[in-house]
């Protein structure tokens, strides 16, 4: 292969890199036509000392949701752009209307930035022997509740996730807000929606992804760590024994888990 072959290579290889991370400073500019427009696609991103600007070409319906980057790696993006901070409320406007919106640079498949809709509220039905539907009762209902807002009051949730008896959300302010049986805050069970304890494992931690089970909640940090707290009897927490922990307890990253790096929806 000539020199000027050879020179073309290399600089096809840095046109494409500059697509996937753009230049120290760079304004981005995500323009949305449709729910389906992803505006940056890249195996790996940075957003740290970058802006992003957006533009709003349709009217969405409740609940959507816009990617602002797809991230097909398998890491978090690198930072956060300096415009944009995780949580932080967008409002978009087309034809004289807004739209509410919030970041998250842990949605779609965990680690993609994403615009989730901000009026959100949460309803439950069905079994409430626990408080599982959040409604300040423990009363059965047949027909949709709502839940009580309490420790979410004036809160955006990110994520909502369900077990049979025990119910978690990760707000936009990173919160841990559960209800339930086995809620994360030292008690057996509560109706209505209370603080997860942040005082011990989970002190200075950034949460991204929830899970629960039938009477368990699990929570992964930013930093690669897994929590857990509630019933254990089967070694459902991940920490080495069978015993039941009201408050969260760390999950040993050991055996398969050595060296690896989580992230990504549990």
């Amino acid at each position: 292969m000539s020199k000027s072959a050879i020179s073309l290579v290399k600089l096809a290889a840095l046109a494409a890199v500059s697509l996937l991370t753009p230049a120290f400073g760079a304004v981005v500019s995500a323009s949305f036509d449709t729910a389906a427009t992803v505006p940056v696609t890249a195996t790996g991103y940075t957003a740290t000392g970058n802006t992003v600007e957006f533009t709003l070409n349709f009217a969405p319906t409740p609940g959507t949701t816009l990617t602002v980057v797809k991230n097909t790696g398998n890491g978090f993006i690198v930072g956060e752009f300096d415009n944009l901070a995780q949580g932080q409320a967008v409002n978009l406007t087309y034809n004289g209307v807004s739209y509410p919106l919030v970041a998250n640079y842990y949605g779609g498949t965990g680690n993609d930035l994403t615009l989730q809709w901000a009026n959100v509220r949460p309803f439950g039905w069905g079994y409430n022997t626990y408080g599982n539907l959040g409604d300040g009762t423990s009363t059965d209902q047949w027909v949709p509740v709502p839940v009580v807002p309490c420790a979410l009051a004036g809160k955006t949730i990110l994520q909502l996730v369900a077990g049979r008896n025990t119910a978690l959300t990760l707000t936009a302010d990173g919160a841990l807000v559960a209800w339930g049986g086995s809620p994360g805050n030292g008690a057996t069970s509560t109706t209505q929606p209370v603080l997860v304890d942040r005082s011990g494992v989970l002190a200075g931690k950034t949460p991204v992804a929830i899970a629960t089970g039938s009477l368990h909640g699990l929570v992964l940090c930013k930093d690669g760590t897994l929590a857990a707290w509630g019933d254990n009897t089967y070694g459902q927490l991940g920490n080495g024994t069978t015993t039941t922990s009201a408050p969260p307890v760390a999950t040993t990253l050991t055996g398969v888990l050595v060296g690896k790096t989580l992230a990504g929806c549990l």
